[in-house]
């Protein structure tokens, strides 16, 4: 069963769009589903990320910010 994955992301961001390309390539490798969330014009959103971004999580847990570790990915 594939795991899922969010990332939070505001568009423009360029850290986002790098971690959106790195994730992609590995989506063959690892078994997981990416859900991607823009948080722009999501006041609630905006307040928990910020600066933050891009966050990569599963579940609750924070797997990765501002840059892809590949490692995390490892048993998907």
């Amino acid at each position: 069963m594939s795991t899922l994955l969010k990332i939070y992301i505001r568009s423009g961001c360029h850290l986002c769009d790098d971690m959106l390309v790195g994730l992609k390539g590995y989506q063959q490798e690892c078994d997981f589903t990416l859900e991607i969330i823009d948080i722009m014009g999501k006041p609630l959103l905006e307040t928990e990320f910020g600066q933050r971004i891009p966050i990569l999580m599963r579940d609750n847990e924070v797997l990765c910010e501002f840059f892809l570790d590949p490692t995390v990915l490892k048993g998907f």
